[in-house]
């Protein structure tokens, strides 16, 4: 391995057609209303934005149809300007018998611009999986491909084994999108659900007071759990020399007392604490705008891990203009998804 060795990693949950068309509702209520979209909350609020849709005429089938245009205004100049070595996607629904699934201008801006596509749904496969990784074809070699155990619990975390064509180094990149909420989402669905208790595993006795207890959250928290378990075993010691996370981990940092300022995520994004991986901690700006509150939240996260103690491991993520700079939240029209990337710069020493 070579003394220094950076890999550029973004982490992007791309959105659905819903999310689409409601980022081209917003975008247009702006231009009219000249104020901010309203949130799921306000039911006055829905049935205006309703009525405000029919009027416009904005429908799912013209949304996606012209996503391409997008596709390329927004993926593309995180291509250009970041130029990441690896993608973690969530909510890639790409499958190749939908021929007009508004994810393949996706699927074509990466290959075309030099990336290989692992762990989408395959045609015929009846699967709905939402997540891949994307990977420089000119940068790295693929070794393997698969999931990570997860006991049913949830969607299982998609990953790949890469292999640095110069370095020699090998790095497991997982993508991931947990299930359950926290804030408001969570007490949205503890109302539904009446906070029913997931019942956690015995091995999860001395970690239990950092998982949220509704049912989904808790699943999501065990799922997320036992993805980060399963790539601790030996047999993955003796493949992989780093492991990288990129996830929308559906949960946010929270700031409600002096003793939880100082630490990430004190429940849900603690496992990664737990496990020893790496975050840029100094990076709390938002990536989504909360649909019930409007209010603006951190999500998405990449965490990294060195499996071997030779390898010097840092985190440093970055903001940049017109790609995921806090303020595109308020701004709609110049984004592809509901959510903004995390642009990660990983750096690899020999110690």
């Amino acid at each position: 391995m070579q003394a220094d060795t950076t890999i550029r990693v973004a982490s992007f949950n791309v959105g659905t057609e819903g999310d689409w068309l409601n980022l081209a509702s917003r975008a247009k209520w702006k231009e009219k209303k000249r104020d901010n979209y309203p949130s799921f909350n306000d039911v006055k609020g829905q049935q205006a934005l309703a009525e405000f849709e029919k009027a416009e005429g904005i429908l799912r089938e013209q949304v996606t149809k012209s996503i391409a245009t997008k596709v390329d205004q927004h993926l593309g100049r995180l291509l250009k300007d970041f130029q990441p070595d690896i993608l973690c996607l969530q909510e890639y629904f790409y499958q190749e018998r939908l021929n007009d699934n508004a994810h393949k201008a996706i699927k074509i801006c990466l290959e075309t611009n030099g990336y290989s596509i692992v762990g989408e749904t395959k045609a015929g496969s009846g699967r709905i999986d939402d997540l891949a990784i994307a990977y420089k074809r000119n940068v790295f070699d693929c070794k393997k491909i698969g999931v990570a155990f997860q006991g049913g619990l949830s969607e299982p975390a998609r990953f790949a084994d890469l292999k640095h064509k110069t370095s020699g180094i090998v790095i497991r990149a997982a993508s991931d999108h947990v299930s359950g909420f926290d804030g408001a989402q969570q007490k949205k669905h503890a109302e539904k659900k009446e906070s029913a208790k997931a019942e956690l595993p015995a091995r999860f006795e001395d970690r239990v007071r950092y998982f949220q207890r509704n049912e989904r959250t808790a699943h999501g928290d065990v799922a997320l759990d036992t993805s980060l378990h399963s790539f601790e075993t030996s047999a993955l010691i003796d493949e992989v020399d780093a492991l990288i996370f990129g996830l929308d981990a559906n949960t946010t940092s929270k700031a409600s007392s002096q003793e939880k300022k100082g630490r990430l995520h004190p429940k849900r994004m603690r496992l990664f604490e737990l496990y020893g991986y790496q975050t840029d901690r100094t990076n709390q700006n938002p990536t989504i705008l909360d649909s019930n509150e409007n209010h603006p939240r951190k999500y998405d996260y990449v965490c990294a891990k060195n499996i071997h103690r030779r390898i010097q491991l840092t985190v440093a993520d970055q903001i940049f203009s017109g790609i995921n700079h806090p303020s595109l939240l308020q701004d709609p029209a110049a984004v592809l998804s509901d959510h903004l990337p995390v642009l990660s710069v990983i750096k690899m020493e020999l110690r």
